[in-house]
């Protein structure tokens, strides 16, 4: 599994893209997304994580960067890696419906630091390893 190279330049660009509660036992989850295959949208596209607890929304972040990285400081507990893509419709300014869902449950425990790495391939869907 391929590791996040620039953690602190991640840290940095990620600023508060997602943040819940946040406190001093919080975990940080990294998430670098790795475009694979052959395949790619004409126009482009955006790749989103989406952290879900109990079926609600906790915080959802594009990746960004040239590695398509984020971080996310959650609070200890149970939560869903959720996936997505959104094709560019023409241009970026307008997107698609969100497409290629994959998901992943995840545990955290007080001050975790947990690397998840979401493998995109737009010919066979997406899947999120850790």
């Amino acid at each position: 599994m391929r590791r996040l190279a620039v953690v602190g330049a991640v840290v940095l660009a990620a600023g508060c893209s997602g943040h819940r509660h946040a406190g001093s036992n919080a975990a940080v989850v990294r998430i670098e997304g790795v475009r694979v295959g052959d395949a790619i949208p004409v126009e482009g596209s955006y790749s989103y994580v989406r952290v879900e607890q109990g079926g609600h929304k906790v915080v959802q972040v594009r990746l960004r960067g040239p590695n398509e990285s984020a971080t996310i400081r959650l609070d200890p507990g149970s939560y869903r890696l959720v996936s997505f893509q959104r094709t560019c419709g023409g241009n970026c300014n307008l997107l698609d419906a969100p497409g290629d869902f994959c998901h992943r449950d995840i545990s955290l425990e007080p001050r975790d630091v947990v690397e998840a790495t979401v493998t995109i391939d737009f010919s066979v869907g997406c899947r999120i390893s850790f």
